[in-house]
């Protein structure tokens, strides 16, 4: 067991950007590897109906320019993410790691914040790349990670609808717990 000393306390913020109790999930949806990232990635509208759940209030955590893909959601599909103001996703690391700490769960693609969260044992779900993007550290017999204990990975597969299907129903068991 490890115990964390951060400066910033996005507790208060999470808080009084949740005044309906709702369940905090941030989201994380692109890799920005060049080689491999779009194998890692997806269209954030795809999520369209699992970010619609109004009990769950999804926070964004996705690094660089994204905002053309938060406009696409909110024109096509009247959803907005939660933002947190003044926070530096790709270069603040410990506000960063605050706001891990605080969520209930965080879905993410491989990258970064995911490697973050799951040092840091933050409950996670990580949508596994496609098989060419794949790395060992993913490629594992079961959802879980022997490295990061607090990570349970979910598989794509060919069949988007029954993978979101699945996505959504892991999402709502984990947040049971």
């Amino acid at each position: 067991m490890f115990i964390i000393i951060l400066n910033v306390d996005f507790k208060i913020i999470l808080n009084n950007n949740n005044n309906n109790n709702n369940k905090k999930v941030g989201i994380s949806w692109k890799s920005k590897r060049k080689y491999f990232g779009d194998g890692k990635s997806f269209e954030l509208c795809d999520l369209h109906n699992i970010l619609n759940n109004t009990e769950i209030n999804f926070i964004n955590l996705q690094y660089g320019d994204v905002s053309e893909d938060k406009l696409a959601l909110k024109n096509k599909h009247k959803i907005e993410l939660n933002e947190i103001e003044n926070l530096d996703i790709m270069n603040d690391f410990e506000k960063v790691s605050a706001l891990l700490c605080n969520l209930d769960l965080l879905v993410t693609v491989s990258n970064s914040t995911a490697h973050l969260a799951g040092a840091l044992n933050v409950p996670t779900i990580l949508i596994k790349p496609k098989s060419y993007a794949l790395f060992h550290y993913w490629s594992q017999p079961k959802d879980t990670s022997p490295w990061y204990s607090s990570i349970k990975m979910i598989d794509q597969g060919n069949n988007q609808s029954e993978f979101l299907k699945n996505l959504n129903l892991k999402i709502l068991k984990e947040l049971e717990k």
